[in-house]
């Protein structure tokens, strides 16, 4: 057996033994009653016990600890329901609804969706299956994290870095092409029009630097097997972040002529002090100057400002903006290389192939995986839950937490292990050809209820209600909002920093800000 088996084992079944006793318990009946630490060491005992307890604390499951005598000596642990549970919210049909379409216009388009959806079942227990038909009724609509799509290894690394605060180095390839190897202690990940950044310490450069996703050569690796390497300076300010523009994540490479309309002046002068005006017309346009590190997101933005602003210089930026523009329209024409004609995309052929390639999509665009041990809690919990059926189809879960067959039989598989660990009988699911037979035991009504949301579920939330934001709005109760207001309430006190900053630089009415 693998020693991560062994320790989800372990931990499941630390839960089920201190969640069926009525007292405390001291180290030593710990020991001799859970799965996996009765033929310990004292000394192996003492060392996995802790760490079993960091890994319960870091999901959001905290266990009390008593000290009898005064020399702190002689401790107890418990674990009450109370602590154990996550608090119930009462959402509105609107809100649930509302949540509902939320995750279904991020499925399959955002990092962080796994954990969002385990999120989001727990705090609703229980999504609806299918959110085809009302997804299409959103006002918004997220292109794929097509950055997520093919560097997915790497972003995972780098969560796993800035919540351990682990040192990690990695081969970067600057802006000229030139790879070097860096040595950074990660502050933050940022998420700006689309394109992930990593913003920290350049041990090289000993100084701030960030860093483009997509730059990033080959594998990330943790510089040492510490439990955490560094503490983040306390001169440095993640809200500096959000008042740069995009293109400007960086060194600066060069400079660029912008021409503006006043529809958009209003809103580039809000970007003072990183651009700079050379002329306020007569003619209602306006000229600015403006460094950029990275040119791509500066023709983007320039691409999608909907003819309110025009490139005037340098002339070799002009040449880059208008071969991509002329590449885009090519590429939606329709007509391939050789000249044929694109099949029909309403053939029930196409339609089928591309619901499989969705699927097949899915986990790739959404590489930030939940805790192992979160994953096992929370199908735990949905198989228990008291209206559940008998009998869950694959599919279905699936569809309601993002779990593969694979992982889910798994999990199914470590669960019923726990039954012979923890000293109590929870819970009985056996694998079939078409899904999971499910039989509840006696402590089945302690785990029916959702377990604490772990610091990585709080963030996946915070992040979705962050790239929505309010043009997500379902209808004009604003029951999205509510629902948001809700589950920050309930989050408040989780710990889910380091904060993932979210900014997408847009131009907007200045009635926004009125």
């Amino acid at each position: 057996m693998s020693k991560d088996r062994e320790k989800i084992i372990r931990q499941l079944s630390l839960l089920t033994f201190l969640l069926s006793e009525k007292r405390p318990r001291t180290p030593r009946e710990i020991q001799e009653s859970v799965e996996g630490y009765w033929d310990m060491s004292d000394d192996t005992f003492a060392r996995r016990f802790f760490g079993d307890r960091t890994d319960l604390a870091k999901i959001g499951i905290e266990l009390r600890v008593i000290s009898e005598g005064d020399d702190g000596e002689n401790q107890l642990y418990s674990l009450s329901e109370e602590d154990y549970r996550l608090p119930s919210i009462e959402f509105t049909p609107a809100e649930r609804r509302a949540l509902a379409m939320a995750l279904g216009a991020l499925d399959g388009r955002f990092a962080y969706a796994r954990p969002l959806r385990l999120a989001l079942t727990s705090l609703c227990q229980g999504m609806p299956a299918s959110l085809e038909g009302d997804v299409d009724q959103l006002p918004v609509a997220l292109a794929p994290d097509e950055e997520a799509l093919h560097s997915g290894k790497q972003l995972a690394r780098l969560e796993d870095a800035v919540g351990r605060s682990k040192t990690v180095c990695f081969k970067y390839r600057s802006a000229a092409g030139v790879e070097e190897e860096r040595r950074v202690d990660p502050y933050n990940l940022l998420l700006i029009q689309g394109h992930w950044y990593v913003v920290g310490w350049d041990h090289a450069r000993s100084a701030i630097r960030t860093f483009r996703l997509t730059r990033v050569v080959g594998q990330v690796r943790f510089l040492t097997d510490k439990a955490w390497d560094f503490a983040v300076s306390p001169d440095y300010d993640p809200g500096e972040y959000r008042a740069r523009p995009p293109w400007l994540l960086g060194q600066p490479t060069g400079t660029a002529i912008l021409e503006v309309d006043d529809d958009l002046a209003w809103w580039v002068s809000r970007l003072q002090p990183h651009v700079t005006l050379l002329d306020e017309g007569s003619n209602g346009l306006s000229t600015y100057s403006m460094h950029y590190a990275d040119e791509s997101v500066l023709l983007s933005w320039v691409a999608g400002s909907a003819r309110h602003a025009r490139l005037i210089g340098p002339s070799a930026l002009r040449s880059r903006l208008v071969r991509s523009l002329i590449e885009v329209e090519r590429s939606h024409s329709g007509a391939s290389d050789d000249g044929a004609t694109a099949p029909d995309a309403g053939s029930s052929q196409v339609a089928s192939r591309s619901k499989a390639q969705t699927k097949a999509r899915r986990h790739e665009v959404e590489p930030i995986a939940p805790e192992h041990l979160a994953r096992a809690i929370s199908l735990m919990q949905y198989l228990l839950e008291e209206d559940r059926p008998d009998f869950v189809t694959w599919q279905t879960l699936e569809s309601d937490l993002g779990l593969t067959r694979t992982e889910a039989e798994a999990d199914i598989s470590l669960i019923n292990l726990v039954n012979f660990g923890g000293g109590t009988s929870v819970i009985y699911a056996e694998n079939t050809a078409d899904g999971v037979r499910v039989t509840r035991d006696p402590m089945a009504d302690v785990f029916s209820q959702p377990a604490q949301l772990s610091p990585l579920m709080v963030r996946a939330l915070s992040l979705a209600f962050d790239l929505l934001g309010d043009g997500a709005a379902i209808d004009s109760s604003g029951s999205l909002a509510s629902a948001r207001r809700k589950i920050i309430q309930l989050a408040d006190g989780i710990p889910a920093k380091p904060p993932i900053i979210v900014d997408e630089v847009g131009w907007l009415s200045p009635a926004v800000f009125e």
